[in-house]
């Protein structure tokens, strides 16, 4: 049941941060064309292979006032048929320690771009690629088949599970995610004769944190299965590898590969919704003590930082953008004191593999202490993206904010409106922040911050009689991009 709004009352200003010396220099490195031109000129490319543009495909400021950037390259020309997309990895100031070391040779691979790690002192930014991630040494061994052959049939004589791989055949590797001097991801797939099709998932993390991660796995999974109900699990855990500080589990192709699901098998959004609230159920119930303590400070430093860099290098939104954290700051000051549970931290309708038997959560590493609504705020907020990257109305948004709050309610006590009207809220400003600096999708933020204005000065209740979405065009104010706002159908 949606519960009824009330009103949120406006906070004291929120106080103006110091912009930090290295400002300036970020600003550089959000330049396209002078990244692009720098990439020309340090870097030696196979003939042809050289880049002609470049797009911001990520872009996330660190609490020691440090940037990461993930940059999309494009190398060849737009008529050449060979014209490849690859990612390379900024951090900006400069790493420590890396002139040394210095790779100016990039090769060019399916898999992308390799061997290279460059410093650039005129935009105070170190440049590499993913395997010259200096956290992760490994890495090439983590995308060589035959390694990852042996590894894998070593963790399963550990595990003492019949053995599905064949050591002396390669396996396929393939990149899912990566995020530079944290972790990154990478789904393995052999097929064989014999066995058929064997996959699995491998995470390496910086430093220790993986084997961590390991004992919290094994722990969560048997909390799940006292529960007494099959309706809500866990991947397989096959093992940790110590050398490569990777947490290996198993998956099936053939359920979890969205490119291989007929559109007419893929569960409806509905379904998903109503699963998805059962997950959160059974997240709820793991004790705190398997998980890590986080406090409503961090969250909220979080979403100072993004404000601060919206105020820094799009300051032409920051009007937008700090009157939304001033009613943000105030919703939380009224929050009502609630017991602590368990969080996913990053739940959205991808963590869950919905399957006629059972759904499967994934990517347990960010599980954490939290307020019962964060969770439920974070899958709301991405989901009425999700709403506007498919063109959905709104009415259908509604409804399936119906189904996730009244299934999760049908099985649990209600949700405090004002905790959920500030986590949805919340999520909304964060992720309308994110994707401002985004090349690709820079046009979600207005839409976002939209709603996220309307919930706090509404509540619950802007969602009757929403009405189908059409997109109105503001230009972008960093980049003279578009961006998408959005108006309810006058008709």
């Amino acid at each position: 049941m949606i519960p009824e709004s009330r009103s949120i009352p406006r906070s004291q200003p929120i106080p103006e941060s110091v912009e930090p010396a290295v400002l300036p220099f970020v600003r550089k490195c959000l330049d396209r064309q002078r990244v692009c031109d720098v990439l020309n000129r340090l870097i030696a490319w196979p003939a042809g292979r050289e880049p002609t543009s470049i797009r911001i495909h990520r872009f996330t400021p660190r609490p020691e006032l440090a940037f990461d950037f993930e940059y999309s390259v494009t190398l060849g020309q737009e008529t050449d048929s060979h014209r490849q997309h690859v990612r390379l990895y900024g951090r900006c100031p400069r790493l420590p320690n890396t002139t040394e070391s210095r790779c100016a040779s990039a090769t060019v691979t399916r898999q992308g771009v390799g061997n290279v790690l460059i410093d650039c002192p005129e935009l105070n930014l170190t440049i590499h690629s993913m395997d010259k991630d200096a956290t992760f040494p490994f890495y090439s061994q983590c995308m060589t088949g035959s390694d990852m052959a042996r590894t894998l049939a070593q963790l399963h004589m550990q595990s003492d599970r019949e053995q599905d791989v064949d050591e002396g055949m390669d396996i396929a590797c393939n990149i899912v995610s990566f995020r530079r001097g944290r972790r990154f991801v990478v789904r393995y797939q052999q097929n064989c004769a014999s066995n058929g099709i064997r996959a699995y998932a491998g995470k390496c993390y910086a430093g220790s944190r993986g084997r961590r991660l390991c004992r919290q796995h094994n722990a969560v999974a048997v909390h799940l299965a006292s529960l007494g109900s099959s309706d809500v699990e866990i991947p397989k855990l096959l093992g940790y590898d110590p050398d490569l500080h990777m947490v290996i589990t198993e998956w099936d192709s053939s359920e979890w590969d969205s490119s291989e699901t007929h559109d007419d098998d893929r569960p409806s959004a509905s379904l998903v919704a109503q699963r998805a609230a059962k997950v959160l159920i059974s997240l709820q119930s793991i004790p705190l003590d398997l998980v890590k303590t986080s406090t409503p400070d961090r969250y909220w430093k979080t979403l100072e930082n993004w404000n601060n860099c919206i105020d820094w290098l799009i300051p032409s939104m920051s009007h937008l953008a700090t009157p939304l954290l001033q009613n943000l700051s105030a919703c939380r000051a009224n929050l009502p004191a609630e017991p602590q549970v368990v969080t996913h931290g990053d739940f959205y309708d991808p963590q869950c593999v919905v399957r006629p038997e059972a759904t499967t959560i994934l990517d347990l590493d960010t599980l954490a202490s939290g307020d019962r609504s964060l969770d439920m705020g974070n899958w709301l907020a991405h989901q009425y993206l999700t709403c506007l990257q498919s063109s959905q109305n709104r009415d259908t948004f509604a409804s399936l904010v119906h189904d996730i709050l009244d299934t999760f309610e049908m099985h649990t006590y209600p949700l405090n409106q004002a905790s959920l009207v500030y986590y949805w809220s919340a999520t909304l400003f964060r992720i309308g922040s994110i994707h401002a600096f985004r090349d690709k999708t820079s046009h979600y933020t207005l839409p976002l911050w939209s709603l996220a204005a309307d919930l706090l000065q509404h509540g619950i209740q802007v969602l009757n009689g929403f009405g189908d979405v059409r997109p109105v065009q503001h230009r972008h104010p960093a980049s003279d991009r578009s961006c998408v706002c959005t108006q309810k159908d006058e008709t």
